[in-house]
């Protein structure tokens, strides 16, 4: 589905607290591409909610599907301690490849 369907019935939905299915079909045949097939599974999502049931319900859903802060904290330690620096020195550097070289022969 595209994002078009849903930023039609944003726009619409400050003016007309519940817009209907043919006022964002028309703002989406204005930008061209329309697919019936699209805003109707669009609108069997979003038919007899607000917009702003449906956000709030969004943003639950995304809330529920977030990491519990595994990765962000792991990837935070190294820049607060000093293993950073240690961890860099162990990598060793990539060789020069020579399609590198054979790139400024061409010129």
């Amino acid at each position: 589905m595209s994002l078009k369907y849903v930023s039609a019935y944003a726009l619409l939905s400050i003016k007309n607290a519940s817009p209907s299915k043919d006022d964002v079909a028309k703002i989406v045949k204005l930008g061209g591409a329309f697919d019936q097939g699209d805003l109707d599974a669009f609108w069997a999502t979003i038919d007899g909610k607000s917009f702003a049931a449906a956000v709030s319900e969004g943003q639950a859903k995304l809330t529920a599907a977030a990491p519990a802060g595994g990765a962000a904290p792991a990837a935070a330690a190294p820049a607060a301690g000093g293993a950073a620096p240690a961890a860099a020195a162990a990598k060793p550097a990539a060789p020069e490849t020579e399609s590198d070289g054979e790139m400024m022969d061409l010129f």
